[in-house]
């Protein structure tokens, strides 16, 4: 774990900007949120690795240094150039980062409690006017950090308020997007995960308080929630998503530190026959996952599995499965077969190829459009372009792309079986070509193309690949 860490912190200095902040690349300007959430995790990291107290102090300075005269630290603009709430949530967020400074003397200079006094001054009212729960939980996990009771209980007694009841499950609903763009389904769980975070740490400094019952209950039906969001890979969707899940959760085992001991186990049940039972940790222990492969025991057709704790105890279990559908022809331009365009509910995307008769050493020019329709989301779209086999991809004719796209294509990878380009589509969207030349008389299809949310992966969209097939010079 240290060896990660390690790694981690070093990477994190390659992306210190002129300014002294942190930036989404290595050769951008820096990012507010993204400074302050970088001071968070060097804060953390304190005393486990070494950590250059410089680094940090430089971070602080730069958070300092940007905030205006009225308190609050401007959030990104990307559609409009005045964002009352925007600003508010960034400076809720950086206000709590900060916060934590004071209790590390050496970093905690007399600027660093005027920041924070301002950055709340200006945050909470925006907050009073209007329900916005990432918000609301930023000023509370500020006002527990600085020791404001009555700033927390207020905030606190807003997010009881506003929960939202899901079966036996609460949640938030973001309004808005988070400092780090999240929206959708991902938001949701960042924003439930923060309030998750503020109302156990309530409860822990407070235990024996008069609605500490019922927020405990509250913040055990949120934490349902956000363990049943847990996708495939075993993550939360979004970066920041997982890591404001996990927050959540070791706030929530940050108690007296005691082990409940004893051994424990589970066990697993398919159709009602047993497997060889599991060792589990102690509640209070992480671990890595458990994973018991179950496919020499499902085929075809409807199955029950069963798990069950040993000591009755609650757990979370998650089943994945892999299957593959294959490609139908309901949807595609049959008069284009070199053409696939789809439109879903907040992206549109289309790839086209100038040509599928590709032969040994014949050049190919792709055109990628990809757009965001509406206001639902902003910030970083990821594009898949899928490639045929045994290609050879022009990177001079990509580098133009991106020198004449004005930012809205930032980067890209060259994968052998796709290309992979970071786009941030303005109104009306972004298009750019591209060059590959084939390197072998081939007949297949091409990988699949996609584009999706880097905030908010559940909004995608997936186009049908063609089909390739060489002819002679």
């Amino acid at each position: 774990m240290t060896k990660y860490l390690q790694e981690g912190y070093e990477r994190l200095k390659s992306y210190r900007a002129a300014d002294g902040g942190i930036g989404y690349w290595n050769d951008t300007p820096s990012n507010t949120a993204l400074t302050a959430y970088a001071l968070r995790f060097l804060l953390d990291a304190d005393g486990i690795i070494d950590i250059d107290d410089t680094f940090v102090a430089g971070l602080r300075d730069r958070l300092l240094a940007a905030q205006q005269t009225d308190g609050r630290w401007e959030a990104a603009r990307w559609y409009s150039s005045s964002d009352r709430l925007q600003d508010a949530m960034e400076t809720a967020y950086i206000a709590e980062s900060l916060a934590r400074l004071q209790s590390v003397p050496k970093l905690a200079t007399p600027g660093v409690a005027d920041a924070v006094r301002r950055g709340l001054a200006y945050s909470v009212p925006v907050a009073a006017g209007m329900d916005e729960p990432y918000l609301t939980a930023s000023i509370a996990l500020a006002a527990l950090e600085v020791g404001d009771q009555k700033m927390a209980d207020d905030a606190i007694a807003r997010l009881v308020a506003t929960a939202r009841a899901e079966g036996s499950m609460a949640y938030w609903a973001l309004e808005s997007n988070t400092p780090f763009c999240g929206w959708g389904l991902a938001g949701r769980v960042e924003t439930t995960a923060r309030v998750v975070r503020a109302l156990a740490g309530q409860v822990r400094r407070n235990p024996v308080g008069a609605t500490s019952a019922e927020t405990k209950l509250l913040t055990d039906r949120a934490t349902h929630f956000l363990l049943k969001q847990k996708d495939r890979y075993g993550v939360w969707y979004s970066t920041q998503a997982t890591i404001s899940v996990l927050d959540a959760l070791l706030e929530q085992m940050s108690g007296d530190g005691t082990s409940a001991g004893g051994t424990r186990s589970a066990t697993v049940k398919v159709d009602g026959h047993d497997l060889p039972s599991i060792a589990l940790p102690a509640p209070d222990v992480i671990s890595e996952p458990l994973e018991v492969d179950l496919s020499t025991f499902i085929g075809a057709g409807r199955h029950s599995i069963e798990i069950a704790a040993s000591d009755g105890s609650r757990l979370f279990a998650q089943v994945v499965a892999r299957h593959y559908v294959p490609w139908v022809d309901a949807g595609r331009d049959v008069a284009k077969p070199n053409r696939a365009e789809k439109r879903e509910d907040a992206l549109r995307f289309a790839v086209e190829y100038d040509r599928l008769d590709a032969g040994v050493g014949h050049q190919v020019t792709c055109t990628v459009t990809a757009e965001r329709i509406g206001h639902r989301g902003y910030g970083m779209l990821v594009a898949e372009i899928g490639l045929p086999p045994g290609n050879d991809v022009d990177r001079s004719s990509l580098d133009r792309a991106v020198a004449n796209s004005g930012w809205t294509v930032c980067k890209y990878d060259v994968l052998p079986d796709r290309v992979v380009v970071y786009l941030w589509p303005r109104a009306g969207g972004v298009t750019f070509s591209f060059r590959f030349t084939t390197r072998y008389g081939i007949e297949a299809m091409a990988a699949p193309s996609s584009v999706y949310d880097y905030y908010n992966p559940e909004s995608s969209v997936v186009l049908q690949p063609p089909r390739f097939v060489s002819v002679e010079r």
